[in-house]
């Protein structure tokens, strides 16, 4: 009986390719194509399909990032000791995300 399988392929990247950070903890896609990446170093890295360019959430951030999710204004993250945060990438700049008073409107 013949197979129908298909056959994967997958490239490995690293610091040659310019990702230069070794933990990788989440990783999802915006609307425009783009990977982006949460690391255990406190930046982002986004991934254009020909490029990786980090960003930085804050100076000597604690951000270590397990999980990001996109809305209309920009990104939600979730940081190991750092709560939740959102991000603007076009102005690069992350700000606490108050949970209860989006929960409960206090």
């Amino acid at each position: 009986m013949p197979s129908n399988a298909q056959l994967l392929s997958y490239k490995r990247y690293n610091h040659k390719d310019g990702l230069n950070i070794s933990t990788l903890n989440c990783a999802t896609q915006s609307k425009d194509g783009k990977i982006w990446v949460g690391t255990g170093g406190g930046d982002f890295i986004v991934y254009d399909g020909t490029t990786f360019t980090e960003f930085p959430i804050a100076e000597n951030s604690n951000h270590h990032i397990n999980n990001i999710i996109f809305n209309d204004d920009g990104f939600l993250f979730s940081s190991k000791y750092a709560g939740f945060h959102t991000y603007n990438s076009e102005k690069k700049k992350s700000t606490p995300f108050d949970l209860r008073s989006f929960l409960f409107g206090e």
